[in-house]
């Protein structure tokens, strides 16, 4: 009975909306999504540093431009509404897990996330956080050089 209530405790606070880790990082991005909350999963981003995180591997000057810095956050931002408002990527009925947590560059932590379908398919992918000035959370990023695959 106390190992399912620490259980419980521990999940509930995963999935709280908090950002201490990057592991909760990526699981308050999900529930946003089994909830259907576009606010919540604009929250669970940081297009600031997704702003900062593009330019610096596009040239590393212009991360540096608070403008340029400014109007690449604001499109990111307004294209993910967008995408949104068209409708969430669905995670109702799946179930995910993190594994091979890496620091790469820039101090973005990758996981490879395996999520099982409910008819027991699955799918394999990279997913990014970065820990900025709102704490941790959810970074759409593509490395600069290209990762090798795990075997």
């Amino acid at each position: 009975m106390i190992r399912f209530l620490v259980l419980l405790v521990i999940t509930s606070n995963v999935y709280a909306g908090e950002y201490d880790t990057p592991e909760q990082a990526i699981k308050t991005l999900e529930l946003a999504y089994s909830e259907g909350s576009i606010e919540k999963a604009l929250e669970a981003r940081d297009f600031e540093a997704e702003a900062k995180l593009m330019l610096l591997n596009i040239n590393p000057e212009l991360a540096s431009d608070k403008g340029i810095l400014k109007q690449a956050e604001d499109v990111l931002l307004l294209g993910t509404k967008q995408e949104f408002e068209s409708g969430l990527p669905n995670f109702s009925g799946l179930k995910c897990s993190l594994k091979n947590k890496t620091k790469i560059e820039h101090g973005v932590i990758q996981f490879d996330e395996v999520c099982i379908f409910p008819d027991q398919g699955s799918s394999e992918q990279s997913v990014y956080a970065f820990n900025g000035s709102k704490g941790w959370r959810y970074v759409a990023y593509l490395p600069k050089k290209p990762l090798q695959e795990h075997q």
